[in-house]
């Protein structure tokens, strides 16, 4: 659990990347009509990508996976980055989820990039 939100997190940090999570699934929700079992693993996919992004701007989050491998480091972006964007655009049943989905998986992911890797230990 430490990697998602870090070893003490705030109560706050934690609400605010839970409900960042729901508001971008109940988007992605909305926009996939009708709604099949493509849509609702998609809308999983955002529920994470919005509670990731918070998550990985907060200081907790990032000493945490800090303490982590480069090579495990290196796993989290690459498959974020691949395996994330793949299944996106093969489920999603809306190319404006699509989009803003990737677009939002490049910033979680940037974020980690230059609040964790890029920096030294």
């Amino acid at each position: 659990m430490n990697l998602f939100f870090g070893e003490h997190p705030s109560k706050w940090n934690i609400a605010l990347s839970l409900l960042t999570g729901l508001i971008l699934a109940g988007v992605a929700v909305m926009l996939q009509e009708p709604l099949g079992w493509n849509g609702i693993v998609t809308a999983v996919l955002a529920a994470d990508i919005g509670a990731g992004l918070i998550s990985n701007a907060s200081k907790e989050t990032n000493d945490a996976w800090k303490n982590e491998s480069r090579s495990r480091q290196w796993v989290f972006v690459i498959f974020h980055l691949t395996v994330y964007p793949a299944a996106i655009i093969l489920l999603s049943q809306s190319a404006v989820v699509t989009i803003l989905l990737v677009g939002l998986l490049v910033v979680k992911t940037g974020l980690f990039y230059s609040r964790v890797i890029s920096t030294a230990r």
